[in-house]
């Protein structure tokens, strides 16, 4: 049987670790090697941990359930999965551990929905929910963060505008850490510092009303 759900999101594999973490994965847990076995080229590390993600969160062909964009220091990996669920949160948790970041959106055949955000050497697993038209609550802020060109791939519900601009914050001092060539401390990633970084990286951040319109929410523009 099994529980089956839809999934997408990003992960950032830093360069220099992803040797270490796939040896890691695969002794914790071997059967990570299975979801790139049928490949007749040999795959490197982050697509061997990419296709080991896909296959975890359902997907029917892992070695095709990704996408990866190489910069100086991370890998950004999107991750797509619609079937069978494993057991993602055991393969996530040893990359959180290992210096991964970024979150995974998920649906399941009941329509829960959740996401798994690793940060900070962790995995966070949140629940979340669905709102419509008038049962919005009008105080809440929208924060929403784009990495790269096109849509908005982050979205958070704040209780003020206040919180919004934080999460804000915090997500770009999560991509300029990964980004950085050398490891940097909190005190080195004030907000004015991080803001200049993000804006040189071209990520695009914007805090709206959880009251506005619905394209604005969907991230259209």
């Amino acid at each position: 049987m099994g529980y089956e759900a839809t999934s997408d999101g990003t992960l950032y594999v830093p360069v220099a670790a992803a040797d270490a973490i796939w040896v890691e994965l695969i002794e914790r847990y071997p059967n990570a090697e299975d979801y790139a076995q049928d490949c007749v080229d040999e795959l490197s590390s982050v697509h061997r941990i990419a296709s080991a993600a896909a296959g975890e969160l359902g997907s029917y062909d892992p070695t095709s359930g990704y996408s990866i964009t190489e910069t100086d220091q991370s890998y950004q990996v999107s991750v797509w999965a619609g079937g069978k669920l494993g057991s993602p949160e055991l393969y996530l948790q040893v990359l959180a551990e290992h210096g991964v970041t970024g979150e995974i959106h998920s649906v399941g055949e009941d329509s829960d929905t959740w996401r798994w955000r690793l940060a900070d050497g962790d995995l966070c697993d949140d629940s979340g929910r669905l709102v419509y038209g008038e049962d919005v609550d009008a105080s809440a802020w929208v924060a929403q963060l784009a990495t790269g060109a096109g849509l908005y791939d982050r979205v958070a519900v704040t209780s003020s505008e206040r919180a919004a601009h934080d999460q804000i914050t915090a997500w770009c001092r999560e991509v300029v850490r990964a980004e950085a060539p050398t490891p940097l401390s909190d005190a080195d990633l004030d907000e004015a510092t991080v803001a200049t970084r993000a804006a040189e990286l071209g990520i695009r951040g914007r805090v709206i009303p959880a009251h506005s319109g619905r394209e604005e929410l969907a991230g259209i523009g």
